[in-house]
């Protein structure tokens, strides 16, 4: 059984964002207010704290545009971004890809409902229904693929997509969902995004950067926005430190642009300011409701998220990545708009609604195994499910969304996907649910990397053993002893290398995380709840055992 990745894929898919704290929660609207005294405060505070070092705030009406920044470059550099300054804009990508597919609608180089097999006539999938996916499904997150393909290996988590290249994207797309129907429910997809953008350079012929500079970013007078570490780009940090780039490689489509707080702001003008569309196609038809996501608050168009709030509607969108944060939003029927851009990792999207006079109150943190908010929409379901007694699958309702919790892991979001059947919207995987002959639900199938793992109906969820050591020094030959591959399960590895007088593990498709002896031939990790024991046999290594969620795994040596 392989229960060590869902935990540690959920770690990687917060990597690019569109504000998901926001989803499910309560929201309230106002007027709209200006720049205020108490804003001003808000950065003013963040800045002292060191959650931000730099912030770049553009405030757009339909005539007029104000240009604020704060704080400084870097910690080198204390001069305050300028007008020309870039970021880092993560998941605003995904609106200027959206763009860039109604303008080759408009075109006539293909349509909506045009799907992967019709583009990528060559590819043939695992699961048909791949295949048959449109293209409007993948822009507005209802494809059924997950949140990052199963096949993404990260080798650098410094830069973490920069090695997905095109032929890993057509591997993963080839090998996606094994025998899963595809939820057709909103589930928020990089995976799915960054497609979209390599579709539509197939396309046109030219790949997505060409393309989207020729029919969106020259359009709009976004001239020097751009995919390149070029040296308007400011440095990005998180805890103080100043952290790499990223590089989306075949998912630039996702979150891969570069562009300054003015630039950003050409955006909204055609919704703005009558008489300034410089695009193609009907934009008036971006502000139409494509489809709903779990809350009655945030809804989806083509191109943009919604949130409304009586008779307020918001367009907008967020983006984050390792050390970048940002927000861009507009109301169409006030004609104002707001960018706020950040070369830190802590998030400003609250912020930036906030500016649009949109705000939320404080939300509680959700207990650990809670089991249901009063909704019963999925009642039937909730429960624990034990795979092993100490990895149990908790089921409930998380503010009226159905989530999946494994024992000592996050939350993660299920997504319909047929009677009886869910996607586990973060990961490769789906849940299938099992009745007895009086229709109650007693059992759940959990499928995953190639794996069929039943879970019986159990009373509680498991007990984690917790684990709490002191680190040793061990010698670098002794560490060289432990390196080599193990075989977790059929196609998974446990890769164990040494970097000096460091002994670093990686599961397949994830990052090289360092784990720290405690005792001879026994490592810790410090990024997750897990042990490992190094075996022997006649004074070889012949196995190692992962400690976790209270199941002690061995995992032979090759």
């Amino acid at each position: 059984m392989h229960t060590f990745n869902l935990g540690n894929w959920l770690v990687r898919t917060a990597m690019i964002s569109v504000g998901f704290y926001l989803v499910a929660t309560s929201w309230t609207a106002s007027a709209a207010p200006a720049l205020t005294i108490d804003q001003e405060q808000w950065i003013e505070d963040h800045l002292q704290s060191g959650d931000l070092i730099g912030l770049v705030v553009v405030s757009i009406d339909r005539d007029s545009e104000q240009f604020f920044s704060f704080g400084h470059t870097s910690a080198k550099d204390t001069r305050a971004p300028n007008e020309s300054a870039q970021f880092e804009i993560g998941s605003i990508t995904k609106a200027f890809t959206n763009l860039l597919l109604a303008e080759l609608v408009t075109r006539g180089k293909l349509d909506y409902d045009t799907t992967i097999a019709d583009v990528m006539t060559d590819l043939e999938f695992e699961n048909p229904d791949i295949g048959r996916i449109t293209l409007l499904e993948l822009a507005t997150h209802t494809s059924g693929l997950p949140r990052l393909p199963a096949n993404m290996i990260l080798s650098d988590n410094a830069d973490p997509y920069a090695d997905y290249d095109t032929a890993a994207l057509r591997t993963g797309l080839q090998s996606a969902r094994p025998g899963q129907e595809l939820s057709k429910t909103y589930a928020y997809s990089n995976f799915g995004m960054g497609l979209l953008g390599h579709l539509l350079g197939i396309v046109e012929g030219g790949g997505y950067v060409k393309a989207l500079k020729t029919h969106v970013l020259m359009p709009l007078g976004m001239e020097t926005a751009n995919f390149e570490d070029g040296e308007a780009l400011v440095p990005g940090h998180h805890a103080g430190q100043r952290t790499s780039n990223w590089h989306l490689n075949a998912l630039a489509g996702a979150g891969g642009l570069r562009a300054s707080g003015l630039e950003l702001a050409r955006v909204f003008r055609p919704w703005l300011t009558e008489g300034t569309n410089a695009l193609h196609h009907d934009v008036s038809a971006d502000l139409e409701i494509a489809a709903a996501t779990d809350t009655r608050y945030m809804k989806v168009t083509r191109v943009w998220h919604v949130v409304e709030v009586g008779d307020v509607r918001v367009f907008w969108h967020s983006g984050g990545t390792g050390g970048y944060r940002s927000f861009v939003g507009f109301n169409p029927s006030t004609g104002q708009g707001r960018v706020v851009l950040s070369n830190t990792d802590y998030d400003v999207t609250e912020f930036g609604l906030g500016l649009l006079a949109v705000e939320r109150p404080e939300v509680a943190a959700a207990a650990q195994n809670h089991t249901g908010d009063g909704q019963d929409t999925y009642s039937d379901y909730h429960g624990h499910f034990a795979i092993t007694p100490g990895f149990v699958l908790s089921i409930f309702q998380l503010r009226g969304q159905l989530v999946l919790q494994a024992t000592g892991q996050q939350p993660v979001p299920l997504a319909s996907s047929g009677e009886d059947r869910f996607n586990v919207s973060y990961v490769d995987a789906q849940l299938v649910f099992e009745r007895d002959e009086s229709g109650t639900v007693q059992r759940a199938i959990l499928h995953q990397n190639g794996q069929i793992m039943p879970a019986e109906r159990v009373d509680a969820p498991a007990t984690i053993r917790t684990f709490t050591e002191n680190e040793i020094e061990i010698d670098e030959d002794t560490l060289s002893i432990y390196e080599g591959e193990y075989d977790l399960a059929p196609g998974t590895l446990i890769t164990v290398t040494r970097d000096g007088s460091k002994l670093l593990v990686r599961l397949e498709g994830q990052p090289k995380v360092r784990v720290f002896p405690f005792e001879t031939d026994r490592f810790f990790y410090k990024v997750v709840n897990a042990q490992l024991t190094f075996n022997r046999k006649n004074g070889e290594i012949v196995s190692l055992t992962l400690h976790q969620n209270g199941i002690d795994q061995i995992v032979p040596r090759r």
